[in-house]
């Protein structure tokens, strides 16, 4: 509209310059589209954090809020697009936790973000202790059943926020942004100490499990 108010009242400078962030606006909406598979489950979490940062700051209320409206605005436009791809292209099908192949398109999308808001970022792999065993007297069912448990109390202890796939087999991967080296460390310490505390005997009778 401004671009051709602009050619209308002969400011030729002015149309060209609305035109070029016309053109510029619609090439980011076609690479937003390409990568919108990817980036709703960061808008989503984006979100949460937006809305909890207005709760404790007062000051930066209206402007978190905008941007939180922003966000849930985009969200919906994509929210689409995602809704039509393949569900199994980037959640694991017995945790329903990101599967590998979508941990390895967000970790390089979480690192920008945590370069652009100079915040370090953790990355850690957690792995079953002996879960061969577990199958082996167990049966697979059982086996199965702990994944999806874990699965569970690792999602319940860690924020929105972070990253949490299944990386494969008894392995699973967590990213955190925020948190320095030996806070990283302390949350991961809470896990360990979470998973050999849990009521695995739930599970299975004398169930006892670990993690490293």
């Amino acid at each position: 509209l401004l671009y051709e108010c602009h050619k209308a009242a002969g400011n030729a400078a002015a149309a060209l310059s609305d035109l070029e962030q016309l053109m510029l606006a619609e090439r980011v909406a076609i690479r937003t589209a390409q990568v919108a598979q990817t980036q709703v489950l960061l808008i989503r979490q984006e979100v949460d954090q937006a809305v909890a940062r207005a709760e404790h700051a007062r000051a930066d209320a209206d402007r978190e809020r905008e941007r939180v409206l922003a966000l849930e605005r985009e969200h919906e436009l994509l929210r689409e697009q995602l809704a039509r791809s393949d569900r199994a292209a980037r959640e694991d099908v017995l945790t329903h936790l990101a599967n590998r192949r979508h941990a390895e398109h967000a970790m390089p999308l979480l690192w920008q973000q945590a370069d652009r808001s100079v915040q370090p970022m953790a990355a850690a792999l957690l792995d079953i202790d002996h879960f061969k065993l577990v199958n082996d007297r167990c049966g697979h069912a059982i086996g199965d059943m702990v994944l999806r448990e874990l699965a569970s109390l690792l999602r319940q202890r860690l924020r929105s926020a972070d990253l949490l796939a299944r990386w494969g087999g008894e392995e699973f991967l967590i990213c955190l942004i925020g948190p320095a080296a030996r806070e990283a460390e302390a949350v991961l310490e809470r896990l360990r100490v979470a998973v050999s505390e849990h009521a695995w005997e739930r599970v299975h009778a004398g169930l006892r499990l670990t993690i490293s």
